[in-house]
């Protein structure tokens, strides 16, 4: 394995998001010459209603999507770690004969297993997953408490908008301790917010993943350091 394959799924996530970030500053272009012009020199004129009237659910919408491609991205990084390293996932977890009896080899079973065990990664909160990561196979998707935090509340907010229909629940102010809102609250996002998530996000939780995090431990899974100069995948410069 080189660093290619290990930096596809954040070359991926990086394009999502421009993507994503593109089409909401669209958005927020079209809903200020509304403001000038009025719905009726606009769009608004054929439909009958304004980008402002739907702007919320906009947000809403991009948010979730960008939360989510953050999420795959640290989905597809595992996926890569237990391919390469598969003792990694050795444990007490049970698994049926039904199972294993539908697998052909042990190449098709170790990767029934890594998408079992990447499946029960994935739906354990951002602050948990980085805890186990860290506890049972010593590396960690952050080191730094404050972008963990950070990260787990935009996660935590994706979550009650998906599941939750936005309304402030008890699972988010536990998991959420900084959490300005109250219990029952619905929860509002602005544009701001959004746009700063995506501007930040993809290049900075990336990059800081890459140079700290993946430099630091990751990458030692695969090769040894001294045997390639890995380079981060939008500067060119080198990640180590």
């Amino acid at each position: 394995m080189d660093f290619d394959e290990l930096a596809l799924p954040l070359k991926r996530y990086v394009l999502e998001t421009d993507k994503l970030l593109a089409f909401l500053r669209s958005m927020v272009e079209s809903a200020a010459l509304e403001i000038r012009h009025g719905p009726e020199e606009t769009q608004g004129a054929k439909t009958g209603s304004s980008i402002g009237d739907h702007f919320p659910l906009i947000l809403e919408m991009v948010f979730q999507r960008f939360v989510d491609a953050f999420l795959t991205f640290i989905s597809d990084e595992l996926t890569i770690i237990f391919k390469r390293r598969p003792e990694m996932l050795k444990s007490n977890e049970q698994i049926s004969i039904t199972e294993v009896l539908e697998t052909s080899d042990r190449d098709e079973l170790i990767g029934l297993l890594m998408e079992k065990k990447v499946m029960a990664l994935a739906y354990k909160g951002l602050l948990e997953l980085n805890q186990h990561l860290l506890k049972n196979f010593s590396f960690a998707l952050f080191v730094d408490t404050g972008e963990l935090a950070r990260a787990a509340e935009l996660v935590e907010k994706r979550n009650l908008l998906a599941h939750g229909h936005g309304y402030v629940n008890k699972r988010y102010l536990g998991r959420v301790p900084t959490a300005t809102e109250q219990l029952g609250d619905r929860l509002g996002l602005s544009a701001e917010e959004v746009m700063n998530a995506l501007n930040s996000s993809a290049q900075q939780l990336a990059t800081f993943m890459i140079e700290r995090s993946i430099n630091s431990s990751l990458i030692r899974l695969f090769v040894s350091a001294s045997v390639f100069e890995p380079s981060l995948p939008w500067t060119g410069k080198s990640a180590l």
